[in-house]
């Protein structure tokens, strides 16, 4: 489907970074920007990070945790939090931050007349930002992709008068690279290493010419009088925990390149739409635009005008397609997990290092994988999560004296497992690695891959095994301690803070997660270990959830106040979504306490970051209340995305310091939002508009997906649905809930459907099927 609501364009030139166009194959990143005949193309991959491997388990750890929990059990929370501080950080605190790869300029001659027609595109079906615009009635053209089977980004200068091209290329990394110069007489290159062991690396610019001549001269590409130029990029890394290793990044390039020539371009152009179409073609939605016209307008415009309280519903497809199009170019199987910023990062010391947070944003990051048709997007993470395994034991033992596996609020590309930094309400807390293990279950509910969950089963087996070992008993109930509620600050009732606790309700949630998760696999596996009894027993005297004197879902086994009522984190929601602990079917009162605390929160001003804001989407999605949802999809579009629609963290007035920052999560998160607005299977059954806004009365949404192996694409009308295709990848029993009175058939025949009490559908279907289900209404 090639239609302009794919595409965001503009018709003014990007002056700043935050006005790039992002391409990017997984591995290599590149944000495209810059003035008409003096251009940047930034570029980054995914292991470059400042320095290698290191263990930074702080030595006195577990020395030091049995008077940590008996402080924490005895309510002196300042003298456990200090000791905590010098005890439990990591030596040093901090992990390894994600650094810029350099960038290529360029420069090219021309008349320095007016430039006419200027406009600027990222074609989200194709993966292909162009460039055109006018000076002294020569036609200017600029294509640019990443190819993900050449491994390259290839860039096309083209004018519609014959010779009428030179320009200069020259690459940078600011004053943090060794070597520069010439790699042929076709060919730049700069190189350098990462720090005390870290990884080499190493780029080349190779171009090619119509026409006109190519030199180089010191460490500039200089070509004169060409119809047309291609430009051929890449940069690699020695980075050594990946399948495909590099010794010796300047020849590994000067071979690749050595391939690529003029009539390369268009057969790798060709092959990398062909294959990035397969993908994004797979979900699309479409909203009924109201106003066609606002297709035409450029995208920057469209966003000041949902800020001054417009309304853009064709806005809202292409966040979803954009959102999409960010996670399949920065997450490709065999290569690393999308960090904070996706892949893209323009500086050497970003804001947070610009790695893995886990304790919300790494896995947001992968809430729209599985819904929205992406799954393989999914792989990077479990890779990683193998990865942190041997230093997650290590962890383990050395700060706990504890078996199993075990990781903290951050990873890097080491997979570290320590804790970072020196922040008390986020650096001790055990639950990473656990909450990064539910998305194992969750990509096995959505693809059935059997083969899958046998092989992520040890990671399973060892959280448990962590749990078994660290739990203590508290008043009758296994407790995580010390735990916190990630970020957040309660009030003592002597009027002092504290932020250590033991079993925030997140975290029992989470690990109430794993250990169904964990029994429910070994089931599936056929497996029975030692463990399975263990587990069973933590399940039953883990603490429950509360509700509080505000009637609020309560963040920590006391009713404590909290410091910043208005938090950006809603932890304890964690129940409702992600996860599906709380429900309107088997707990309502606890659903309706879980309100309560989101309206306290947004009452005073919760949701106020990009990512927190696309969290409240998802979690009105889950109450079923689409009106607040899209009230919030339109505050995430009009207050928190920059130019490019890249999602904003805003300064935080309890953290100074702090610039308005990229982070990829709010995108990534706000996608998966739009769809569970439209399609929801947490519950054991396919649930058909579970949350649509009356705004919303007209669309269509093909692709999503659905627990059990089955594939959605819905239609409605007038706010009802009108006609749905079910895809079943694996057969098996589906089961449907919708109000609507449904015909269902299979290649043009009647199937025969049950209704349960619940007046929900309900048959057997074939591996392959697909069936179509029509509202008789």
């Amino acid at each position: 489907m090639v239609t302009e609501m794919n595409k965001i364009f503009y018709k003014d030139f990007a002056k700043e970074w935050m006005e790039a166009l992002p391409l990017g194959n997984g591995r290599l990143g590149a944000m495209v920007y810059g003035e008409p005949f003096e251009g940047r193309i930034q570029l980054n991959e995914e292991s470059v990070v400042y320095g290698g491997p290191i263990n930074r388990i702080n030595p006195d750890a577990r020395k030091n945790i049995v008077k940590i929990r008996s402080l924490i059990k005895e309510d002196r929370i300042e003298e456990a939090e200090e000791l905590g501080v010098y005890a439990l950080s990591g030596t040093p605190q901090s992990q390894r931050p994600f650094q810029t790869l350099g960038q290529f300029s360029y420069r090219i001659s021309n008349s320095g007349s007016e430039v006419m027609g200027y406009r600027r595109e990222l074609d989200l079906e194709t993966g292909t930002v162009s460039v055109s615009y006018m000076q002294d009635e020569i036609a200017y053209t600029i294509k640019a992709f990443i190819s993900k089977e050449a491994d390259v980004l290839a860039v096309e200068f083209s004018t519609d008068r014959g010779g009428g091209l030179s320009m200069s290329g020259l690459l940078t990394r600011g004053r943090y690279y060794n070597c520069a110069g010439s790699a042929g007489k076709d060919t730049i290159y700069m190189d350098g290493d990462l720090g005390k062991g870290g990884s080499e690396f190493c780029v080349q610019a190779k171009a090619c010419v119509q026409g006109g001549s190519i030199r180089t001269i010191g460490e500039h590409l200089v070509i004169k009088n060409a119809d047309r130029i291609v430009i051929y990029l890449n940069g690699v890394t020695t980075y050594p925990l990946r399948d495909k290793k590099i010794a010796n990044c300047y020849k590994h390039l000067q071979q690749q390149l050595s391939g690529l020539d003029l009539e390369s371009f268009d057969e790798v152009r060709e092959s990398h739409i062909r294959r990035h179409k397969e993908i994004f073609g797979r979900s699309v939605l479409e909203l009924e635009a109201g106003n066609p016209e606002l297709e035409a307008i450029p995208t920057n415009e469209r966003l000041r005008r949902i800020a001054d309280g417009g309304i853009d519903r064709g806005m809202v497809s292409l966040y979803y397609a954009y959102g999409r199009y960010l996670l399949m170019s920065c997450s490709q199987p065999g290569g690393l997990p999308a960090n904070l910023q996706g892949i893209w990062c323009e500086k050497l010391e970003p804001i947070w290092d610009s790695k893995y947070t886990i304790n919300i944003n790494t896995q947001m990051n992968y809430w729209p994988a599985e819904i929205c048709n992406l799954s393989e997007c999914h792989m990077p993470l479990f890779d990683h999560l193998e990865r942190m395994m041997e230093n997650g034991r290590r962890t383990a033992t050395e700060m706990y004296g504890c078996c199993g596996f075990v990781a903290h609020h951050n990873t890097d590309v080491w997979a570290d497992t320590a804790p970072q930094d020196l922040a008390i309400p986020a650096s001790y807390w055990v639950m990473g690695g656990a909450w990064l293990a539910t998305h194992i279950w969750q990509h096995y509910r959505y693809t059935m891959d059997q083969d899958f969950l046998e092989r992520m089963y040890p990671v399973l087996y060892e959280c448990v095994l962590f749990f078994a070992d660290f739990l203590m008993e508290d008043k009758g109930e296994l407790v995580i301690c010390p735990s916190v509620s990630p970020e957040n600050t309660y009030i003592m009732k002597n009027g002092k803070t504290g932020r250590i606790c033991m079993s925030s309700v997140m975290d029992t949630a989470i690990l109430r997660d794993i250990l169904i998760q964990f029994l429910e696999s070994e089931k599936i596996l056929g497996k029975k270990s030692e463990l399975s009894g263990q587990a069973a027993v933590i399940l039953e005297k883990l603490p429950g959830f509360g509700i509080g004197r505000h009637g609020q879902l309560m963040e920590w086994r006391e009713d404590y106040d909290e410091w910043e009522i208005g938090h950006r984190h809603f932890s304890h929601l964690y129940p409702i979504f992600p996860s599906n602990q709380i429900n309107q079917y088997e707990n309502q009162d606890f659903l309706e306490a879980g309100k309560k605390s989101l309206e306290r929160r947004m009452e005073y001003g919760g949701g106020h970051t990009g990512w927190s804001c696309a969290w409240l989407v998802n979690l009105y999605a889950r109450f079923g209340d689409g009106n607040s949802a899209v009230k919030y999809i339109y505050h995430l579009l009009g207050k928190l995305t920059a130019p490019n629609l890249f999602d904003l963290h805003p300064p935080l007035e309890r953290i100074p310091g702090i610039p308005w920052v990229f982070q990829i999560d709010g995108n990534l998160g706000g996608v998966c939002g739009i769809a569970q607005m439209l399609l929801q299977s947490h519950l054991g059954e396919i649930c058909f508009l579970p949350a649509l806004p009356s705004s919303w009365g007209e669309g269509s949404v093909k692709g999503l997906c659905a627990e059990g192996g089955f594939e959605v694409d819905i239609r409605w009308q007038e706010g009802r649905l009108r006609e749905a295709v079910l895809h079943a990848r694996k057969g098996g029993r589906v089961v449907i809930r919708c109000s609507e009175n449904l015909k269902v058939s299979k290649e043009g025949e009647d199937v025969q459907v049950c209704r349960d009490k619940k007046g929900r559908y309900i048959w057997e279907t074939c591996a392959g099927g697909i069936y179509r289900l029509d509202s008789c209404g």
